[in-house]
């Protein structure tokens, strides 16, 4: 138990173990041999082994008989081995009609991580598991390499990775040099300012025995973590009153008090209240449980309401927002196929602010020619009268919702959903 949490003993597993141990003293009373009871590790490993075969072919068995998947991967590096890992993980609507999303593989992989490198190693796990399709659709984040392994596929960015991008560039220190945009006055000084000395107060605190006095601690911004920045200011805003008060021990570093004094209270607060709009998005569209894509196009719009400039913004807030707004233009993408998603949600189909007649017309005609194309591509696999009454069930009918499920208690899309519309109805299905 050594180095183990505490949090062990009410895990699944160690409660069967124990079970399984009482049992067994009940059984055969006390005097039994412990050592001679429990496997050894060879055992155990040939065990899993069988388990894990067992498991893959039933999986398998079950993905051979969906239609069309959607496919999510991922590459990355260990920081300590420099070895490369990719994961497979594909997403599709079972018999039920419920989402379900499973791990495939995750493999390592040695040579460069070049398109056709990541290409033939997908496409040998999709294989692997029959779950292979020429119209599955790939979702990835937007390194190149990506958009050439799915180039002559179905393939989205995925709109997380799109949003993180968005701040990334948006955080970027200002160079004092010409911005791709006359519009664009870059990343107020003020607000760079305020962000380093945020990052070099939680480093500083981190270092002495002040993070420990704290009732809850200060989180350092780390780049490959979604909205860490906004993680970091937050932090930071929640503990600004003990740290001052800690801070005034003759024993704190006095570098602490004079970061302190470099925190701008009010400053802090607004770029906190811009940027946690963009926190919530991001958890709107992390979720592999429910589908997520007819909500990409209002996050967009809800992101740029959110960052018009009004009456009562400071000139640095005002430029922040222009500067968001930016870069929500250039790195968040949004297609016809999200356009296509949000028309058919009851919600958003006649919303004309989200969605002018224009774009409507083309999403319409997307999801026509989709209908078009959609063939018997299921393999021929022998089934019972069961297995038919399952796939060609109806989906379970639901009420339309007007307020937001999906956003807990942010509420981030209500406006949205409980607005009505004067625009035209179109006759979807024999429209073209």
């Amino acid at each position: 138990m050594r180095f183990r949490p505490f949090s062990l003993v009410e895990g699944n597993g160690f409660i069967t173990l124990a079970k399984k141990l009482v049992a067994i003293g009940a059984k055969y009373g006390s005097n039994v041999n412990v050592e001679e009871l429990l496997p050894c590790a060879t055992t155990v490993s040939r065990h899993l082994a069988s388990v894990v075969a067992r498991e893959k072919d039933i999986m398998i068995a079950k993905l051979a008989q969906i239609a069309k998947f959607g496919i999510t991967t991922d590459l990355w590096t260990h920081e300590k081995t420099n070895v490369g890992y990719i994961t497979v993980t594909a997403h599709f609507i079972d018999a039920e009609w419920k989402t379900v999303s499973v791990i495939l593989a995750t493999r390592s992989v040695e040579e460069r991580h070049t398109g056709k490198v990541i290409q033939q190693t997908v496409r040998s796990i999709l294989e692997e598991f029959r779950a292979y399709r020429p119209g599955n659709t790939y979702v990835t984040d937007n390194a190149s390499s990506m958009k050439a392994a799915f180039y002559d596929n179905v393939w989205l960015g995925c709109s997380c990775h799109n949003l993180n991008l968005v701040l990334q560039h948006g955080f970027q220190a200002p160079t004092g040099k010409a911005h791709d945009t006359d519009d664009d006055e870059g990343l107020p000084h003020c607000v760079a300012g305020l962000i380093n000395t945020c990052k070099e107060l939680v480093r500083l605190v981190k270092k002495t025995r002040l993070n420990s006095l704290l009732d809850t601690t200060l989180k350092q911004s780390v780049p490959t973590r979604w909205n860490s920045t906004l993680i970091t200011l937050k932090s930071v805003n929640d503990n600004l009153a003990d740290l001052r008060v800690f801070g005034t021990d003759a024993a704190t570093n006095k570098n602490v008090l004079r970061l302190l004094a470099d925190v701008n209270e009010a400053l802090l607060g607004e770029t906190i209240a811009v940027l946690q709009p963009f926190d919530t998005a991001t958890k709107q569209l992390s979720t592999d449980t429910k589908p997520a894509i007819h909500l990409v196009l209002p996050t967009k719009f809800q992101l740029k309401k959110h960052l018009s400039p009004s009456a009562a913004d400071s000139m640095a807030v005002v430029q922040l927002k222009r500067h968001l707004q930016l870069q929500l233009e250039q790195y968040f993408k949004v297609t016809v196929v999200h356009c296509s998603a949000t028309i058919l949600d009851p919600r958003l189909k006649n919303n004309s602010a989200v969605m002018d007649l224009e774009l409507r017309l083309k999403a319409i005609s997307s999801l026509k020619e989709m209908v078009s194309n959609v063939t018997a591509e299921i393999p021929e696999i022998p089934s019972t009268d069961a297995d038919t009454q399952e796939t060609t069930a109806e989906p379970p009918r639901k009420k339309i919702k007007t307020e937001s499920a999906e956003s807990g208690d942010s509420h981030f899309f209500d406006d949205l959903f409980a607005s009505t519309s004067s625009i035209p109805v179109i006759d979807e299905v024999n429209y073209l």
